[in-house]
């Protein structure tokens, strides 16, 4: 997973109070969605429920790759807390 922002925005949700969830993060798949250099990123998140071993997926779209990443993650954990 790394060592660069979207691991901080990881550590960050993991450390925040009141959410009582741990998950762990398996895997991220990114790609463009246009070929022009203004093309927007679309990004794949999966990650698991250790309480329960489910599978969570999320997908971010952005024109900041970042942004695209932070917004799959989100959208992984959004679809965990609603299960």
């Amino acid at each position: 997973f790394g060592n660069g922002r979207l691991n901080s925005v990881n550590n960050c949700i993991k450390e925040l109070k009141g959410l009582d969830i741990d998950y762990e993060f398996l895997s991220y798949y990114e790609h463009s969605l246009e070929s022009r250099s203004h093309s927007r990123a679309c990004t794949y998140v999966e990650i698991k429920d250790k309480a329960t071993n489910k599978i969570f997926w999320g997908v971010g779209i952005d024109e900041d790759i970042i942004q695209s990443s932070i917004n799959a993650l989100v959208s992984a954990i959004n679809n965990l807390m609603k299960e």
